[in-house]
């Protein structure tokens, strides 16, 4: 017993020496600011993303649909478009006066553009429209 004692005590002080004198990175907060918007993304466009990059987002309402948003979503680096369609709101909220604030859109994950609110906005294929 002692010598289980001794070892787990042994490891412990190990562990704090290594804690005191090599502590963990971490994470510290850092501004995010937008990158300088490619030439052929619209002024228009807003930037969402993080520190590994992200898009600019351009979506505004699509004809009388209250679910439906057209968008277009633009490489930061190169401001090639990433998609240009439809996309579907899942949420139960009128959305139409956040759709030009920059801290409404979280980022762009190549399915989804994701909102503050963790609401999403998905692709939406443009053969599930109905007719007017």
């Amino acid at each position: 017993m002692k010598k289980v004692f001794i070892i787990l005590t042994s490891l412990l002080a190990v562990f704090i020496f290594l804690i005191i004198f090599n502590p963990p990175e971490v994470i510290v907060e850092s501004n995010i600011t937008s990158p300088q918007k490619p030439e052929s993304v619209p002024n228009a466009a807003l930037w969402a993303g993080g520190i590994d990059g992200g898009n600019f987002i351009f979506v505004e309402t699509y004809k009388d649909e209250d679910k439906l948003f057209s968008a277009k979503i633009y490489n930061d680096f190169t401001g090639e478009i990433e998609y240009e369609g439809l996309v579907k709101y899942n949420g139960s909220k009128d959305i139409t006066n956040s759709l030009n604030n920059q801290s409404f859109y979280r980022g762009w994950d190549g399915d989804s553009l994701h909102l503050i609110d963790g609401e999403i906005m998905t692709i939406y294929s443009n053969k599930k429209l109905t007719s007017h």
